[in-house]
Parts: C-alpha cells; structure tokens; sequence
C-alpha cells in the first residue's frame, strides 16, 4: 500500500501508529456518536484497536491537508468506505474528495459495488450527491436496471460532471441545538432524498430545450 495524491491539496497516507495526531479526533464526543453512538471518548487503547482491525481488513489512510493530518478514510474488504474528518476541517469538500478517491481504488480492487459511511455530521455531501443524481437523470446519463445499478452510474460521472453542478446546499448539524434545527435539517435532508429518489427513476421525464424564435428579417426587393 503506498500514499495516494488526490490534488495539491489532499494527499492520503497509509496508516502508521500517530496518537498525538489521531486520538484527538476520537476524543471528540460528536464523533463518538457518530462513529459508535457511543457518549465516553476512546482512549488509545480502542482506538489502536480500531485501527488494528481497519489495516487487518482492508486500506486504512491518514488524510493529509495542506500538510496537517485531519482525519482518516478506509476501504474494507467488505467494500465499505469510511471517513472520519475533524471538525476544524469540515465543509471544505475533503471528505468528499476522500471518496472519489476511494472509489476509484474499489475500482482497481475490481470491487463492484461499494457502501460509504460518512462520519461527522455531513449535509454538505449529502447535498452534493442529489444535484449529482438529479444532473445525470436530466440529462439521461442514468444507467442500470436496479437502483444499485442505477446510482453507481451516477457514482462513474461523478468526476466528469461536477463542475457542471451548482453548490450544494448546506445542512447544518442539529446535535444540541433547539428543535427548530432538527426540524429544518430534516426537512432538507428529506428534500435531498426525495431528489436522489426521482432522479432514479426509469422513466425520469427529461426536459426539452426551449425553442427560441428565430430572428428573421424581412427584404423588400424591387424588381
């Protein structure tokens, strides 16, 4: 296993035993529920558990930003990926990246379907996923006949269509706070969903181009 480089931003480095940089991110209690819906912080002794099993069972990689050490990502055998980003580095499309980046090593694994597990709270990618989803159904690059089928086609254009996609809007974690933020999360994670949702269908209903009237002149010829 060597280092993969994502951009000049991102690269991913193979595990290696670094506590003063990892045990921090699991002694962050949000992640913690996250990760284990657990309430008590790790200590070193189940995080290097964790990531004993994480390098027995599959690619297991620090996520290095712009030089600094701010999470980790790994692909198991099982063909789940998962993402653990600190806080302090959210929403800047790390995690995001850090997929992409993953599946195209399930790729090279010749792995046909893959699961992801995106931890710290993430409306953002979420978000994301639906323009994608919603982009490729305009625009029939839909392909499949099951739903596995069809969003893992969705998943192949990633890279090629996102430049195209507008920025997806942010979902703002709710934990701790007042039930009106879980109420406006929830109503926009269920919009997100009701988009990926539509967007697979078979018969998706594509839009036609609007027709712009021609711009004629009129000649008068004198004979």
């Amino acid at each position: 296993m060597t280092e993969r480089i994502i951009d000049n931003e991102l690269r991913l480095i193979p595990y290696y035993r670094n506590d003063e940089a990892s045990l921090p991110w699991y002694q962050d209690l949000d992640v913690c529920r996250q990760v284990d819906n657990r309430e008590k912080p790790y200590d070193v002794e189940l995080l290097h558990r964790m990531y004993d099993y994480l390098t027995a069972h599959g690619d297991c990689y620090y996520i290095e930003y712009k030089g600094v050490l701010v999470g980790d990502v790994s692909l198991r055998e099982n063909s789940e990926i998962a993402v653990v980003v600190c806080k302090e580095y959210q929403n800047q499309h790390i995690g995001r990246r850090c997929v992409l980046e993953m599946l195209k090593l399930a790729r090279e694994k010749g792995m046909e379907r893959v699961k992801a597990n995106i931890y710290s709270f993430n409306g953002h990618l979420l978000g994301d996923f639906a323009n994608m989803c919603e982009y490729c159904a305009r625009n029939g690059l839909v392909k499949g006949l099951t739903i596995q089928e069809r969003l893992q086609s969705v998943i192949n254009s990633a890279s090629i269509i996102r430049p195209m996609l507008p920025e997806p809007e942010d979902i703002e974690d709710p934990h701790g706070k007042e039930y009106a933020k879980f109420r406006t999360a929830a109503e926009q994670t269920n919009k997100a969903l009701r988009t990926i949702l539509t967007s697979m269908r078979k018969h998706y209903r594509v839009e036609e181009a609007p027709v712009r009237p021609q711009i004629t002149r009129q000649y008068a010829y004198t004979v």
